[in-house]
């Protein structure tokens, strides 16, 4: 399989906070997320750990026994600036 280059997967990135920006405030599940940007589970689920870890997004997780799902939305001063960055 074939590297992704740095410029694309910040692209990527985008589409992320983009998808989030319009769901926002609501939660959209990793698996949500990938299906609107067309990317596979794992790899989405590392780029919004990386955007976690930028503090652009927060995650929201669910325990149920071994399973753990999680929910991604915009963080607030996120969404503040990604706002005036669309008007």
């Amino acid at each position: 399989m074939s590297k992704i280059s740095n410029e694309k997967v910040e692209k990527i990135k985008e589409e992320i906070l983009r998808v989030l920006y319009e769901c926002y405030p609501e939660f959209k599940y990793t698996h949500d997320v990938s299906d609107l940007i067309l990317r596979d589970d794992e790899f989405t689920l590392n780029l919004l750990k990386n955007l976690e870890n930028l503090k652009l997004v927060k995650i929201l997780e669910e325990s149920k026994g071994a399973n753990i799902k999680r929910k991604w939305s915009l963080n607030q001063i996120a969404y503040e600036k990604y706002k005036e960055l669309v008007s």
